[in-house]
């Protein structure tokens, strides 16, 4: 199973070390995490052995491209936001909006209320399901 995540806030790093805690997690059950982060986090992305695009600042119309080709060549069945809440500033920094996400066809999670099949996390941290 493929899991993208998505990493929108560019000014906080705690989202980004979740998501690669959950990453490197599933990753030992067999999943293939897959991140689209902002350039500000290449940095820590580079010492993990997990694959990755960079969203682009300001260019909606090449980021709506890179998230088809995510779709296409990637074929994620669980996207997860790592900070939904922050998602919505993604128009402005991004130019991609709510409405795109429409181009993946895997499940839609997060951490704050996530059934991804792979593990149910409660708002407390705790770790169950699988």
């Amino acid at each position: 199973m493929k899991v993208l995540f998505i990493v929108t806030s560019y000014w906080a790093y705690g989202e980004l070390l979740i998501a690669l805690n959950f990453a490197n997690k599933i990753k030992k059950s067999g999943y293939q995490p897959y991140f689209f982060i902002p350039p500000s986090h290449e940095k820590i992305l580079r010492t993990h052995k997990i694959p990755y695009s960079l969203l682009i600042p300001k260019l909606g119309k090449v980021n709506r491209v890179l998230m088809q080709d995510i779709e296409h060549r990637h074929c994620p069945d669980y996207v997860i936001l790592s900070d939904f809440l922050n998602y919505y500033f993604c128009e402005k920094h991004y130019g991609i909006t709510v409405e795109d996400l429409k181009i993946f066809k895997g499940k839609l999670g997060n951490f704050r209320r996530i059934f991804v099949g792979i593990w149910n996390i409660g708002s407390n941290g705790e770790q169950y399901g699988r």
